[in-house]
């Protein structure tokens, strides 16, 4: 079973990407402190816009649980934020985690 890809967001938490990039590039702010891991950031996009809560939920994962997962993830976050990494390659590290595979393997 695999998860629905979607497209890599321009915005997250009512603030566009190339902002957060900014502002994490002149340390103005952590990646803590923006709202990339909150429940109106990343967790929530992936949740609801991109359908994973369709599979996952389906499977047992609860919203609390997947934002817990989600946040597992800052590191890999920030690094596909600062263009380290394609969100191709962010979707495929959670996905093929142990954390969301365990969800996934049941039927």
């Amino acid at each position: 079973m695999t998860l629905p890809r979607c497209p890599e967001p321009t915005e997250l938490g009512g603030i566009p990407i190339e902002e957060i990039r900014r502002r994490l590039r002149e340390e103005i702010l952590h990646i803590a402190n923006i709202p990339l891991l909150g429940s109106q950031g990343l967790p929530r996009y992936l949740w609801t816009d991109c359908d994973w809560k369709l599979i996952l939920k389906e499977r047992g994962m609860s919203w609390p649980m997947f934002e817990k997962i989600i946040s597992s993830f800052n590191a890999d976050i920030e690094n596909w934020i600062l263009e380290g990494i394609p969100w191709k390659d962010l979707l495929d590290i959670i996905e093929n985690s142990r954390l969301i595979q365990r969800y996934l393997m049941q039927e």
